[in-house]
């Protein structure tokens, strides 16, 4: 069995077709549905501004971003939501679960306005949430922020993240959490629930440890400058919990490959940065700002 990338937008949109299929003869590639829906919420926070003819050029420009993804690495995708339900209810990874094939060819003839409501909804909340959020001792880590450069900053987080005394802590955090989410929504947990780095559900509970953290790295206790921005940013975290279930990540973003090299240190190998500027992959080494 060939080993699993996740493929994230900025290298669906930077890599040509022949690229991806180039790291397609060694890797199968698992399509997201965080993938999806940046695609798909493209340009569509202008909506209600553009006319009927600006719309259906928009929804044409997403069907070929999309038929991109699908024809060049594969039809593949898997759901937050649905890996979740697995986890907690069959007590394994969903690494094995399923797949959903969308179709080679599909078109996107038209979005209803509860699409549109859907997806603006959730990247307001999405930005709101991040933008809001401020450090629980910002004092001490704004200070360790200050006096370090970013390389040895997200290392000496990477060591207090991963070391066994707080992983075990994050761990029983998570299942916890998802326990209460469990009643909540009336599923069935399995007794042999217990997320640990191989399971999403625990990889989406890390990155969004990391995601807080670097917001305040960059941006303090202030408010993110605006929406996409918030939404971009969090969004890329998104994809480092996937990579929970996966072997490695193909990304044109340094904050996405910083990130995944935290986060994954057993899985840098397969660690790939598609590099605009020379149009090749390359591996993953994050550039680091002094």
């Amino acid at each position: 069995m060939m080993k699993t990338l996740i493929l994230d937008k900025s290298a669906l949109m930077a890599a040509s077709g022949p690229a991806i299929e180039e790291l397609r003869q060694k890797f199968d590639f698992l399509l997201t549905g965080i993938l999806l829906h940046e695609i798909l919420s493209g340009g569509v926070e202008e909506w209600n501004q553009l006319s009927e003819d600006a719309k259906r050029a928009l929804l044409l420009k997403n069907g070929s971003i999309l038929n991109k993804a699908i024809y060049h690495a594969g039809d593949s995708w898997i759901r937050a939501d649905h890996a979740l339900v697995w986890e907690m209810e069959r007590g394994c990874p969903s690494r094995t679960m399923p797949k959903i094939n969308l179709g080679q060819g599909r078109r996107l003839h038209k979005m209803e306005p509860k699409d549109i409501d859907r997806i603006l909804r959730k990247d307001g909340e999405v930005a709101k949430l991040l933008s809001d959020f401020q450090a629980p001792y910002p004092g001490e880590l704004l200070t360790i922020f200050s006096q370090t450069g970013e390389k040895e900053a997200f290392e000496g987080i990477q060591q207090s993240l991963l070391s066994p005394k707080v992983l075990s802590i994050m761990k029983n955090d998570c299942k916890a959490g998802l326990e209460e989410f469990a009643k909540k929504k009336g599923l069935k947990l399995s007794e042999s629930f217990w997320p640990d780095r191989t399971w999403f559900s625990f990889g989406t509970f890390l990155s969004g440890e990391l995601c807080r953290i670097w917001k305040i790295w960059k941006y303090g206790n202030n408010p993110m400058p605006n929406r996409l921005k918030a939404t971009n940013f969090h969004y890329d975290h998104e994809y480092l919990g996937y990579m929970a279930i996966a072997d490695g990540v193909l990304s044109s973003d340094q904050h996405l490959v910083k990130g995944a090299w935290l986060l994954w240190p057993e899985k840098r190998e397969h660690i790939y940065y598609y590099n605009q500027t020379t149009r090749e992959v390359e591996g993953g080494v994050p550039q680091w700002k002094s």
